[in-house]
């Protein structure tokens, strides 16, 4: 019973223990200059066709879209009805809007964009 105890007790402390050293990881939001180089030097290669200039002066406002699915479905066989349902549900995915104003970079996600990639497009 002791050995269980033992070994069920180092194992919970390594687990906690890389738990805070990812967490402290994770909350560390200090990027060094060379880092901080590169990521100007790839946007700035990357928005070449747009003068390698990348607007930072944007608010990023979330939005949610949301559809309603239903379906109905019916089994027969040789005219005789077996089986018969019907579900309704909702679907909800996020996206953004993009305002003016802030300081960060932002793409437009609209609703219609979100419907477009989930259910193809629709004339």
């Amino acid at each position: 019973m002791t050995k269980k105890f033992y070994v069920i007790c180092t194992l919970f402390a390594v687990l906690v223990s890389i738990g805070i050293i990812g967490y402290n990881r994770i909350g560390s939001t200090d990027i060094d200059d060379l880092t901080m180089a590169n990521i100007e030097a790839l946007s700035n290669s990357e928005m070449a066709g747009t003068g390698g200039i990348m607007e930072c002066s944007y608010f990023r406002d979330e939005i949610v879209c949301g559809v309603s699915i239903s379906a109905e479905m019916a089994v027969k066989v040789i005219g005789i009805k077996i089986v018969k349902g019907k579900v309704n549900g909702e679907l909800y995915a996020v996206g953004n809007e993009c305002r003016s104003g802030g300081d960060s970079t932002c793409q437009r996600l609209g609703c219609e964009t979100i419907y477009e990639m989930l259910f193809g497009k629709t004339n």
